[in-house]
């Protein structure tokens, strides 16, 4: 798990210049239907794809082995 969350920690997501405010980070880093556009104030906001995409690589690894997820890996979290 250490070694999960050191890979995540060191992606490529954090060597890039962030994307700016508006239009582009909307694009870049959410899933949004081309031409919808946001006006919630953050009460049911969506979840940022770095977010989500991390989410996945982690639950990709809980149901690889669960049981050696729950038994040795998710106690280092």
């Amino acid at each position: 798990m250490a070694q999960l969350i050191n890979d995540l920690a060191n992606s490529e997501l954090y060597k890039q210049e962030p994307p700016r405010f508006g239009r582009e980070v909307r694009e870049q880093c959410f899933a949004f239907t081309p031409g919808y556009i946001n006006l919630n104030n953050g009460s049911f906001e969506a979840t940022p794809l770095p977010v989500s995409n991390a989410v996945r690589v982690l639950n990709e690894r809980i149901e690889a082995n669960p049981d050696l997820f729950h038994r040795l890996d998710y106690q280092q979290i």
